[in-house]
């Protein structure tokens, strides 16, 4: 009787539990454990700044299975576990004695803040007691935690080497970077940003070249991070879990849009490239619409922030700040138009795919679409300063044919690029890479 073959073992590393699938960051996680438990076993280790219980973290696993086609949910089930680290302080915005521990280090703040005994300890119990092929990896301050014996070939630790694989979110140091590019030149944050962009490169650059492996999601980013040092890289395009549930949001076949069009931005206002993209948006633009077009309504769904500081009169003309939203399928269903000003960041845009799931037309910045296959005018239109962008909207308020086209181009396009297939085609590649030493 033949012996079977074991699964190769990952151990995931993860900056947030992610599931429920809120932002970004839990959709492209998500994504990427579903897609890799479907020839392996994965472990994840992650963090979460609530407590939540094993019950409740099994039933919020649970939903998110439970729209997973049956081909992909039992291996799914049947092949992830987790521990999670309750972390209060994860999440916290900069304060001013971490700050100051974090200057006077000379290290990267984005890795400082991070720092947790408690996940040290715990990823080296799980490392003895694993013994994974591969440990993955999917943020920069995850992969800063590794233990030096495990980085280094000459390791003393009687236990075998895992392939490492690192798959960030972007190239950390050019969104520091553009983050000080558009702040005030005499603000008093500008030069520390810049000052945080180089630390972040020398650490990332000293970093990346311990990794066997680098997942990125767009040929952009995978030129930048050849540059860092990046041994090989693999290009990985979305899955966009939304798409995992058959029934795409339903957009009108022949009638366009009733009037009043609105518009809609979805993100954590908190989070300084969103914020930055709505206050330009709303001081800048939004005037220039609202004053030649009566039939348009501004939604801003998200986190509210203090980042943004709104004339009275401009946030009370047709704008309506709704803070989370929990559910964004039901607000989605009755906007038309989604608006990505962004000026600042990197990585691929969550939104983007957001948009094209929901039917959406698309007006965007060259930042917001990046790294996606997006092109203009068919998916989207393309703006780069305050007059374009109101022109763009405008062209659609007048012309609402066009949105119902786009929003079925956006659609198709997601499909075809960011669906299922896309995750048998992903693991093809990773297989091929990541478990040539496995044999």
């Amino acid at each position: 009787m033949t012996k079977p073959t074991l699964l190769p073992v990952i151990l995931y590393l993860a900056e947030n539990f992610p599931f429920s699938i809120d932002g970004g960051s839990q959709q492209r996680i998500a994504a990427t454990i579903l897609t890799l438990t479907q020839a392996h076993r994965v472990h994840l280790l992650c963090f979460h700044p609530t407590k939540i219980s094993e019950t409740e973290q099994k039933k919020i696993f649970q939903n998110f299975a439970n729209q997973v086609p049956l081909k992909f949910k039992s291996n799914l089930v049947k092949r992830l576990s987790w521990t999670v680290i309750f972390e209060p302080k994860i999440h916290q915005p900069i304060r001013p004695l971490s700050w100051l521990s974090e200057f006077w280090s000379n290290q990267p703040f984005l890795i400082w803040q991070y720092q947790s005994q408690s996940f040290k300890t715990v990823l080296s119990e799980l490392l003895a007691k694993l013994q994974p092929d591969i440990v993955h990896v999917c943020h920069l301050r995850m992969a800063g935690f590794l233990p030096n014996w495990l980085l280094s070939a000459n390791s003393n630790i009687n236990q075998k080497i895992p392939q490492l694989i690192y798959e960030p979110e972007n190239v950390e140091w050019q969104l520091a970077k553009s983050q000080a590019e558009f702040l005030p030149i005499l603000g008093r944050w500008r030069w520390w940003w810049q000052r945080e962009a180089g630390l972040i490169k020398k650490f990332e650059t000293q970093i990346i070249k311990k990794f066997d492996l680098v997942l990125t999601l767009s040929p952009e980013d995978a030129a930048d991070l050849k540059t860092l040092g990046a041994k090989n890289v693999l290009v990985w395009p979305i899955l966009y879990p939304a798409t995992l549930n058959p029934s795409l949001p339903q957009i009108p076949t022949s009638q366009p849009p009733s009037l009043p069009i609105k518009l809609i931005f979805v993100g954590n206002l908190n989070w300084l490239p969103n914020a930055d993209a709505m206050r330009w948006f709303v001081n800048f633009v939004w005037p220039k619409i609202a004053s030649q077009n009566s039939n348009v309504q501004l939604i801003i769904a998200g986190q509210k922030s203090d980042f943004i500081k709104l004339d009275p009169k401009v946030a009370a003309h047709r704008v309506t700040f709704t803070g989370f939203v929990k559910n964004l399928e039901p607000l989605l269903a009755k906007t038309q138009v989604a608006i990505l000003p962004f000026r600042m960041g990197g990585g691929v845009r969550f939104k983007a795919l957001t948009a094209a799931w929901a039917g959406q037309a698309i007006v965007s910045t060259p930042l917001g679409t990046q790294g996606l296959s997006l092109k203009s005018p068919t998916n989207f239109l393309s703006a780069k300063t305050a007059d374009n962008f109101a022109a763009a909207i405008l062209n659609l308020i007048n012309h609402p044919e066009k949105i119902v086209q786009m929003g079925r181009e956006n659609q198709a396009y997601l499909r075809q690029n960011h669906g299922l297939n896309q995750a048998e085609k992903n693991l093809t590649s990773y297989k091929k890479l990541s478990q040539a030493d496995l044999a």
